[in-house]
């Protein structure tokens, strides 16, 4: 006679395994939704994009509350169409003035506005206005400084 099974009842031995089966699976389905789920994160980014930022815009962020108001240099990837100004009108900010010689131009917004404008796929570069001496901008890919005579 086999006694495999004796003092254990058979039934707790497949009991303690459909658990171990149950388990593993929610662990997949997790992560099959972690996955999926990712790229949507990545686009709601609530800090904003800070590769796109210089370094007094990014300071400036962090420092203020979420409804300062805040003046900033924009650059896009290619010339500002009509298109552009309107997704700025409808992403909160007051667009103020225009660069075309660097595809950009001078915008206002809240603090929150400028972080989910730096996520937008058009944006270059954004700057904080200020008394300005230098200015950075992307031309043709590589960084150019402009410099304000004295």
């Amino acid at each position: 006679m086999n006694k495999t099974f004796e003092g254990r009842p058979l039934g707790l031995a497949m009991q303690s395994n459909r658990n171990v089966v149950i388990f593993v699976s929610l662990l997949l389905q997790l992560l099959m939704v972690g996955a999926t789920a990712a790229p949507l994160a990545d686009q709601v980014n609530p800090m904003g994009n800070y590769d796109k930022m210089n370094y007094d815009l990014q300071q400036e962020l962090y420092d203020s509350s979420v409804d300062s108001v805040l003046p900033v240099i924009f650059q896009l990837n290619s010339p500002v169409t009509d298109a552009d100004l309107a997704q700025f009108e409808e992403m909160g900010a007051t667009v103020l003035g225009d660069a075309p010689l660097v595809d950009g131009g001078l915008i206002e917004a809240k603090a929150e506005d400028v972080r989910r404008i730096s996520n937008w796929d058009r944006i270059e570069y954004l700057n904080l206005t200020k008394n300005l001496i230098s200015f950075t901008c992307h031309l043709n890919g590589a960084a150019t400084q402009l410099t304000q005579a004295p």
